[in-house]
Order: structure tokens, then sequence, then C-alpha cells
């Protein structure tokens, strides 16, 4: 009788979290991780008033999301740096308590740029530490399809970190171990055709093309998201541009506008 009682329980349980899905259907989720870019550096004002630095910039898709949406003008990033930034969304912690305080590369290879004067402290050079309470494997125990395409930027070289796929993504495009493409410009093959740890994988479809490197992660996104439909489940995407990251090259269809 206990291991009927026992069964019977568990098999209301999974009832009930079948009803409630049902009438409470998980939302889909995109976050959009934009890189270097400052708080005055689009069309859409993030304090009481406009700055005539605003008036410099036209996204207007921004605007649309501002009006129909929630402006947190008082969201602060944790990091002005791209790793500590990157992996602090991803595991809920600061990079006081990660001791990713600067951006990553080589595990053996200190980028803080230390003034001489100066001694830093030690930081973690590796990058997130993988574990089960990562948001993207929370959303998958959830039942959530998890994508992430674009700058990852999460681990150093050879590390498993440097493979969101490893951190819980189902997919991953786009997202390794540099933060930075080695060329915007599809001609260049997206960085692709010299030496070194920067062209931007996963592109080959755009290589040789006149595709900025912002646009063709914009199509591989909306191209997951075409797969994520089919898989009758919530999803979460990360989408997270290369730009404005260095190296400073111009998109040419909008070049003549500004």
């Amino acid at each position: 009788m206990k291991w009927l009682s026992l069964g019977c329980l568990a098999l209301t349980a999974c009832a009930s979290s079948v009803v409630e899905q049902r009438e409470h259907p998980l939302p889909n989720v995109v976050l959009v991780v934009v890189d270097d870019l400052g708080w005055q550096d689009t069309s859409v004002s993030f304090t009481f008033e406009p700055t005539k630095y605003n008036q410099w910039h036209s996204t207007p898709a921004l605007e649309m999301l501002a009006v129909k949406g929630v402006r947190f003008s008082n969201a602060y990033s944790n990091s002005p740096v791209c790793t500590p930034t990157r992996t602090a969304i991803l595991s809920g912690l600061h990079p006081a308590v990660t001791n990713i305080t600067d951006w990553t590369l080589y595990t053996d290879q200190d980028f803080s740029r230390a003034m001489p004067e100066l001694r830093d402290p030690q930081w973690n050079k590796a990058g997130l530490t993988l574990n089960d309470s990562l948001l993207p494997r929370m959303l998958q125990r959830r039942g959530y399809y998890t994508m992430y395409v674009g700058k990852a930027h999460l681990g150093a070289i050879g590390t498993q970190a440097a493979n969101p796929l490893n951190a819980g993504f189902d997919r991953n495009v786009a997202g390794h171990a540099a933060g930075g493409p080695g060329s915007y410009y599809g001609a260049d093959d997206y960085g692709n055709n010299k030496p070194g740890p920067w062209g931007v994988p996963d592109l080959e479809d755009f290589h040789g093309s006149d595709v900025f490197l912002t646009e063709a992660i914009t199509i591989m996104a909306e191209r997951e998201l075409e797969l994520a439909a089919q898989q009758h489940r919530p999803f979460f995407l990360q989408m997270a541009h290369y730009a404005v990251h260095s190296p400073i090259q111009a998109d040419p269809r909008f070049f003549d506008y500004f």
C-alpha cells in the first residue's frame, strides 16, 4: 500500500504539472546582449530628458521596444568588461564572487593591463565555472529549448566554458572563446581567412559575401527561431551581437546615411 500511495502521489504531481503548464504556458524569452554600447549611444533616452548624443543616433527598433515595453533607466552593468558581464548574466553571481574580473582568452595570460605601481588581485583567467545553477540549464529543466547566437566570450580557449553548448544551450551559432571578430565583413570570411583566434565560427553560408557580421548574426537568429517553433515547447534565445566591439568597420548599408 505504501508503494501504491507513493505512485498515486507521483502521478498526481505529474498531472498537476501538466495542467499548470496548459493553463499558464511558459513564456518564450529572447535576451539580446549588446557589446560596448554606451547609455547615450542610441536614439532612446535612458534619462528623464534626451541628451544631444541621443540625437546622433537612429535606432528605430529600440524606440519601438521602449514605447511598447519598459525602460530600466537605473539598471547598471555589473562590469564594463566582456567576460565578467556575460558570465554574471548566466551564473547570477557578481564578478567579485566568481573572480572573473577581466576578459579571458588564454588560461595562462593575464589581460588585466595593470598599472606598474598597482598589484592586481589574482583572478579567474579560465572563465565561467559550469554547474547546474546556470540560467540555461535551469531553463532546460523547465522544458525550454535553449539557443545561443553570437558572441559568447564565456571562457578561455581550451576550456569547456568556451562553447555555450556546455553551459546548457541546445544550440550554439557563432559563439566561441574570442570576444571580438577578426572582421565584420563577409568578404573577409569574418576573420577566418587569417591566422589567430578571432575568426567567427559557423557562418560559412556568408563567407565571400557582402553580408555584414551584424546582419549575418541576425539572420542566423531568425533561422534558429524557426527551428525552435518546430519544437512545440517554450524557447530561450540569447543573441549577442559582436558590434560595436573593435575592429571599427562601417556597415556599407548605413555609411552614407551617417
